[in-house]
Formats: structure tokens, sequence, C-alpha cells
């Protein structure tokens, strides 16, 4: 006989809320401080979380029998959260969310709650085919969602600068820990007593310790979640007055550079040929096949910002802006002489602290 033991399952729920409201304030001020679609997701997250852990809770001084709707609630939350891993995991991999993975996310999760509802509505109503598809369903989504969680915690952790390798490894084991959730949603721990046998269930706890942990890794480096989306090759800063480059960074890369005096001469060029020809103002992104030029400028002191990256985002365009505003001010003196570019050089610094998630 399967028995229960309220007070391990208090004491459980308890800690799983208080994880989870830790991870949502690791969270909550990196969304405040850049409006990062990740951050908002994670945030997103850690409140359902804790709503979800809150029903739990709730359930431990409500009778079996009477508990039909906690669970209902409970697993619409979990496909709920299951949208939004998948949400977190593509705001991860690319600039844009796919369109096509959300409707296709909203459809099965639709299906999912409409059979959960029958069954509440309708308990005598046979649905035991629809009920084993839902079954599949499920057991799929959750594989591929897991998976997927590791897959890019796994690429977060390689391609991370080795400044950040410590936090991305938090990430990393956060999402790891994250299958052992589905194990232990499906098997819990099996404690005979006296009274019959007692199943302890530690999906919620380790779910708790596994979003904490994720939280944590991106509390310490936020740079983290723009690791993936692109990648940069080349950062130049031109004097548009002289025609030539006062500070050059490149990025570990196998392709060939071209000359620093060339590359600001064919920006200065095709600037000069667009702005000339279609007389709307400067350029401010450049498409090519393979990549992106995206520019800056300052015209009071006759610079322009180039970053050359596999595709734009608004990360991007920001962190080049600030990064310009602060080569202004650093370098305000010696761009009254920019011949000497010698003098820029330690321009790397910032690079360092607006591109950090560069390597």
């Amino acid at each position: 006989m399967v028995v229960r033991i309220p007070i391990i399952d208090i004491m459980l729920n308890i800690c799983a809320i208080l994880f989870f409201a830790v991870a949502f304030a690791y969270v909550l001020p990196i969304y405040r401080k850049r409006k990062s679609m990740t951050a908002l997701i994670l945030t997103i997250l850690d409140c359902c979380a804790i709503i979800g852990s809150g029903i739990a809770l709730s359930g431990s001084f409500i009778p079996q029998s009477e508990g039909v709707l906690i669970t209902y609630f409970n697993r619409f939350l979990q496909y709920l959260m299951l949208l939004l891993l998948l949400i977190y995991i593509d705001s991860v991999m690319r600039d844009r969310i796919d369109a096509i993975k959300l409707v296709v996310a909203f459809t099965l999760m639709g299906f999912n709650t409409a059979i959960d509802t029958v069954v509440l509505v309708y308990p005598l109503y046979d649905i035991t085919q629809v009920s084993q598809i839902e079954l599949i369903i499920q057991v799929g989504v959750l594989l591929y969602v897991l998976l997927s969680l590791v897959r890019v915690a796994f690429l977060i952790f390689k391609q991370s600068p080795d400044v950040m390798k410590r936090d991305a490894r938090w990430v990393f084991t956060g999402s790891i820990l994250s299958i052992s959730f589905a194990f232990f949603s499906a098997y819990p721990i099996s404690i005979p007593t006296s009274q019959g046998t007692y199943n302890l269930w530690l999906a919620g706890i380790l779910n708790s310790i596994s979003f904490l942990f994720i939280s944590y890794g991106f509390h310490k480096s936020p740079e983290l979640m723009h690791v993936l989306p692109f990648k940069a090759v080349r950062l130049s800063v031109i004097n548009t007055q002289a025609g030539i480059a006062i500070y050059t960074h490149t990025w570990q890369t196998s392709e060939k550079m071209v000359d620093d005096d060339l590359f600001s001469g064919m920006i200065q060029g095709i600037s000069m040929i667009v702005k000339e020809s279609v007389g709307k103002g400067e350029v401010k992104e450049l498409l090519v096949d393979q990549g992106v030029f995206i520019f800056s400028r300052d015209v009071s002191h006759s610079l322009a910002f180039v970053l050359v990256a596999s595709k734009s985002s608004k990360i991007l365009r920001d962190s080049l802006s600030k990064f310009g505003t602060q080569f202004v001010i650093k370098f305000e003196v010696n761009l009254l002489n920019p011949t000497e570019v010698s003098q820029f050089s330690t321009a790397t610094d910032l690079v360092n602290t607006f591109f950090p998630y560069f390597s």
C-alpha cells in the first residue's frame, strides 16, 4: 500500500520554492539592466516554477482524492514551462525566436491541455488511446527539450572565453542535472515503512537546483547569454578625415584579413557611394552573403566604428555604440594627432569590456 508522509513533502516543496526564489533573484536584475530576452524567459520560468511548487505544497495538506484539480494545474504549468524552455533555447541559439517551432509547440501544448481537461470534466469518458498518444507526445517533447538544453549549455561552455569558463560550467552542470528531473518525474524512490510504501519524489527539488545553477552562472557572467547567436571577425576604428584605420582588433579566425588601410579605404568608398547615390544619410549596416558590416559614427571627431560579424543584432549594435562612446572619452586628447596609431593600442581593454562574449 502506498502511504504519504506530508512532512517530507512539505520540506521538499519549501526547499524547492526557496531555490527557485533565489534563481529568480539572480536573473531578474539581468533583465532589468540589459532587457535581454533570455533573462526575461528565465525570469518567467522561475515564476512558473515557484507557483508550481506552491501548488504542490498546498497538495500536501489536501487528501489525494481531492487533489485532481491541483494535478491538472500542475500539468498545465509543466507544459507551459516546456514551451518556455524551448523559447529559452532559441533565444540563446539565435537572435530571433523560430516562429514555426513556436506554432508546433503551442499546438502540442493545446492538444495535451485539451486531453487533460476532458479527463477532468468527464472522468468516466474512455480516451485510453488518445491518452497513449498524449503520453508519447509528452515523453518525446520532454526528451527533445532536455537534450537540447544540455546541447546548448555544452556549446556555451565550449565557446565561452576562458575568463567565463567557470561560470559556464555552472550553466552546463545545471542543464545536465535537468535530465534527472525527467527520470525522477517517472520513477520515485520507494521507501518501505511500517504502514506501507512511501514514494519519495525528487523531481521538484532537483529541478529547482538545476534552475539555481543555471541562473547563478548567468548571474555571474550575463554575457554567456550572447555567446552563441553570432561571432565577430573584426573591429576597426577609422578616422574618416585622414582615411586611415587608427585601431583594429581581430578575433580568432581562420579567414585571411584585409590590410587595415585597404579595409578603411573600402569602407569609406562604400559609404560615400551609398550616401551620394541614395542621399539618405550614412550607412548603418551593410549585409553580405556570409556576414554583416555594422557601423557607428562620431561625426564631431571624424570617426567611424566598424564591426564585421556573422549577423546583426541589437546586442552587437549597442555594444559597438558604447565602445565608440568610451573610445572617444578615453582618447579625446590623442585624437588631435590620429596618425600616431600606436597610442590607441590600449583600446583592447575597451574591446574586452564591451565585447566580452567573443573569445
